[in-house]
């Protein structure tokens, strides 16, 4: 790996041997999300992106408002990613793109709304696949969120 690019890897939180030439960075990603409500704004949000290969929705998926369970035909290469308002309920950090490189690191906000966003894409082109709020029970039982799924999308 030339050691300009090695430098922005590392740099950004990944390890080499966990980013393939063919994947999109995390900026990338951030830059075609799609978020599903149109009234809603990235820009509002401290954005944490991990780089994950997912075969099982309930296993490798690191979301706390998950409902999805089975197995995928063949492993798939994603960006996973949470999104959480500042200020709000959360953090106070100011916005912007943070890329992690182990799942200990990814946050887990659980319920909130649309105050946390969770998004999956693909990772060799930054395509969103799915996105959706957490569900929100600030009114004493939950409400139902917004979902994007694109077209033929394995997740959900």
């Amino acid at each position: 790996m030339p050691r300009i690019l090695m430098f922005l890897v590392v740099a950004a939180g990944i390890s080499a041997s966990s980013c393939s030439r063919t994947d999109v960075t995390a900026a990338v990603v951030d830059a075609r999300a799609v978020l599903p409500d149109s009234a809603l704004r990235k820009e509002t949000n401290v954005r944490h992106y991990m780089l994950v290969s997912v075969k099982s929705l309930d296993r490798d998926l690191p979301f706390t408002s998950l409902s999805a369970t089975g197995d995928l035909p063949a492993p798939k290469r994603v960006w996973v990613g949470v999104f959480a308002r500042t200020p709000g309920t959360w953090t106070n950090a100011p916005a912007g793109v943070y890329t992690v490189g182990h799942r200990s690191e990814f946050p887990e906000y659980v319920h909130g709304g649309c105050q946390a966003i969770n998004i999956v894409a693909d990772a060799r082109s930054g395509e969103t696949l799915s996105s959706w709020c957490n569900p929100d029970d600030s009114q004493g039982h939950p409400v139902t969120t917004p979902w994007y799924n694109a077209k033929g999308s394995p997740f959900f």
